[in-house]
């Protein structure tokens, strides 16, 4: 073949490689909901006789093999509660403290990696390594108003694959169901054991990144789900049904 022949090809080879479809990731982005994936319900739970509510995380939009997830989580009021700060509107009621020393403690609060009943495709949890939860409560003062305390606890969760995770391109992915058992809160544990005041709107709010199968990190965004104890509907539950949440 002459070097003519062979330049020529050569030329041929880089253009179908130049406009061959090349593998992009797509922006990733987390997600939260109430009680199931498929459909979104950003506003209330349902708790059943339990007192456990359901909040469901998954991740939209990631087309490439990943190798675990670094998520925090802060709860905090959606309004002004003890003080009359309004720049912040933070603070952590009782019915949600679920840190270390917290009216509902940590026992609570619990975390499963790749739930079963999302009714979303979930990454397999047979692939897991480690896995972790941990919640603390941060203070601090709103800006230009010191005399206004505000907290809000951190809720964070780690998860580690021992091969890497292939989410379904481009769908709508559970990562993890995260249980709040609220038993303790004012309309349900008996007089003088209750964590009030439960009935004050809360917001959930969700951010972090996840670890690429080259260990490279991608930003999930934010995502935002709120609670109001006054309007969550309540259905009944089983001895057995409750068991089976926390098989």
């Amino acid at each position: 073949m002459s070097s003519f022949a062979r330049a020529a090809l050569l030329g041929v080879a880089l253009i179908s490689i130049l406009l061959a479809p090349a593998s992009v990731l797509s922006t990733p982005q987390i997600g939260l909901s109430w009680n199931r994936c498929d459909v979104l319900e950003t506003e209330h739970p349902v708790a059943g006789a339990d007192r456990v509510a359901h909040l469901f995380m998954y991740v939209e939009g990631l087309d490439a093999q990943v190798l675990g997830f670094e998520i925090g989580i802060r709860i905090h009021s959606l309004q002004v509660y003890k003080c009359s700060c309004v720049l912040e509107r933070m603070e952590l009621t009782p019915a949600w403290s679920f840190e270390a020393g917290g009216c509902q403690g940590p026992e609570r609060l619990r975390a499963t990696f790749g739930p079963s009943d999302s009714n979303c495709p979930a990454l397999p949890s047979s692939q897991l390594m480690y896995s972790s939860l941990s919640t603390v409560r941060d203070s601090g003062n709103c800006p230009f108003v010191q005399a206004c305390p505000s907290t809000q606890a951190t809720v964070s969760l780690w998860a580690l694959a021992n091969s890497p995770w292939t989410p379904v391109q481009l769908a709508r992915t559970a990562i993890w169901r995260i249980d709040f058992d609220l038993a303790r809160s004012c309309g349900f544990a008996p007089s003088g054991t209750a964590c009030c005041t439960d009935d004050l709107a809360m917001s959930i709010v969700a951010s972090g990144s996840v670890l690429m199968a080259d260990h490279s990190y991608v930003e999930l965004g934010s995502a935002f789900v709120s609670y109001s104890a006054g309007a969550v509907p309540t259905r009944p539950a089983s001895w057995g049904s409750i068991k089976a949440t926390y098989r």
